[in-house]
């Protein structure tokens, strides 16, 4: 294989891998390193083999394909929306507690109270919260109810 093969081979499969690092493999990592690495020797061997003026022009080719492959991604919407994180939330509290629900009312803990957990009541799942720890399948009775959640504890059997 001929040096400028080589040479051209090694500077492309660099570029590839700083691109590579930079939108698609998060952080500053290995492949980012080698291939800044193997577009710097290629840069090197370029100078060595073929003087200041083919160096300096091929430092500036891969500076221009590099701020243009940069400049693309940047500006291309499609490329930007799968580098960009989207988060939308759009949940809301679908009805008021203090209509379905009222103090008294017993129910059933579908999950551990952790404080926080799951109950069942009149056949309905709720966000409940209690003052202590209450376990899986413990019966709870509602002493409390604020507009997302409703405090429950333990039912004691008189």
């Amino acid at each position: 294989m001929s040096a400028e093969i080589f040479i051209s081979l090694m500077m492309l499969l660099g570029l590839i891998l700083v691109m590579l690092e930079i939108f698609i493999i998060p952080g500053f990592g290995i492949v980012g390193i080698t291939g800044g690495l193997l577009t710097i020797a290629g840069i090197f061997m370029v100078y060595q083999q073929y003087g200041l003026t083919a160096g300096l022009l091929t430092t500036a080719g891969v500076v221009v394909l590099l701020g243009l492959s940069i400049t693309y991604v940047v500006t291309n919407k499609k490329s930007l929306d799968k580098l960009s994180l989207k988060t939308e939330i759009d949940s809301q509290v679908t009805e008021d507690l203090n209509k379905t629900l009222r103090t008294g009312m017993e129910g059933k803990c579908l999950t551990r109270l952790n404080p926080m957990g799951k109950v069942m009541i009149d056949g309905n799942e709720y966000e409940a919260k209690s003052q202590g720890y209450v376990d899986e399948g413990t019966k709870i009775v509602i002493v409390k109810i604020e507009p997302t959640t409703v405090i429950v504890e333990p039912l004691h059997d008189k």
